[in-house]
């Protein structure tokens, strides 16, 4: 009798345990999240603006080493070669298999549900169309934010530096 119920309350418990274990979300439902979210359009965007990036980041290099103007001509000549693979890599194409995974890795179905039903809602349709507003808001406040930072940064390096060759 009482081996019947330890392996009646077992059984109880292992059933209950693996209905609690929620269930990985689907490729199709993720797939159908990140078209409600517009992660691609989000994406093609930002591939939009992969050539003003490198072309400020270079012209700050430029201003801060005193790169001459032939070598300025030699690596603003590489920026269409960096844009180009920058968009063959970056295409949609290759990375939503890697945002499905980690979608799944993240959320389970049920979560992925959830978040269907909000970006079919009025609030979640709102937010997708918000979102890249947001985003650019807060890209130039960090931006910002970070810049106002660069003196400060300057100065400990300065002063690692000068600490460090004492220290020889």
């Amino acid at each position: 009798m009482k081996i019947i119920r330890t392996v009646l309350t077992i059984s109880a418990v292992l059933l209950i345990g693996t209905s609690v274990v929620a269930a990985p979300a689907s490729d199709e439902s993720v797939a159908t999240l990140l078209e409600l979210a517009q992660v691609q359009t989000t994406m093609d965007s930002m591939t939009g603006g992969y050539e003003k990036i490198l072309r400020e980041g270079l012209n700050q290099t430029y201003h801060e080493r005193g790169v001459s103007i032939e070598q300025q001509k030699v690596l603003d000549g590489m920026v269409p070669k960096f844009v180009a693979l920058l968009r063959e890599e970056m295409n949609w194409a290759k990375l939503k298999p890697l945002y499905i995974a980690s979608y799944q890795e993240t959320f389970d179905q049920a979560e992925i549900d959830g978040l269907i039903q909000f970006y079919k809602s009025a609030a979640g349709r709102s937010f997708v169309k918000k979102m890249p507003v947001l985003q650019d808001k807060t890209a130039a406040l960090t931006q910002a934010h970070i810049r106002a930072l660069v003196p400060k940064i300057k100065t400990a390096v300065a002063d690692a530096l000068v600490e460090a060759r004492s220290a020889n």
